[in-house]
């Protein structure tokens, strides 16, 4: 009698190198739930999508009189570089927080894509 051979194939989605700093922005979105624009953090809620993605990375974060979060320059120029890579990705996901108006989640979903 013959019996057919079943092969198991699975199949592996295909994730978008910036995928881990679009789930950052997404953690930090949660722990900053309203929209900052032109600045990374406003007030203790308020965070852009760079912003999200400190806070959901869980960067030390500090606050200072002015009721802004800091971050310390050195450990922010390596976050950027581990995970998008430089300046121009930086600049670009900026401005379409301050100047479109674009959403953090769609800023996310749109780094999922590339």
């Amino acid at each position: 009698m013959y019996h057919e051979t079943k092969e198991l194939i699975t199949a592996t989605p295909k994730t978008s190198k910036y995928h881990e700093f679009a789930e950052l922005i997404r953690r930090g979105c949660k722990m900053a739930p309203r929209q900052a624009f032109g600045r990374y953090f406003e007030g203790r809620d308020a965070a852009c999508a760079i912003g999200a993605a400190i806070l959901g990375a869980g960067m030390p974060v500090e606050r200072n009189t002015d009721f802004w979060l800091t971050v310390e320059e050195s450990s922010f120029d390596s976050f950027i570089s581990r995970f998008i890579g430089g300046q121009y990705l930086h600049d670009l996901i900026v401005r379409m927080n301050d100047k479109r108006k674009l959403s953090r989640e769609v800023i996310a979903d749109w780094l999922d894509t590339l």
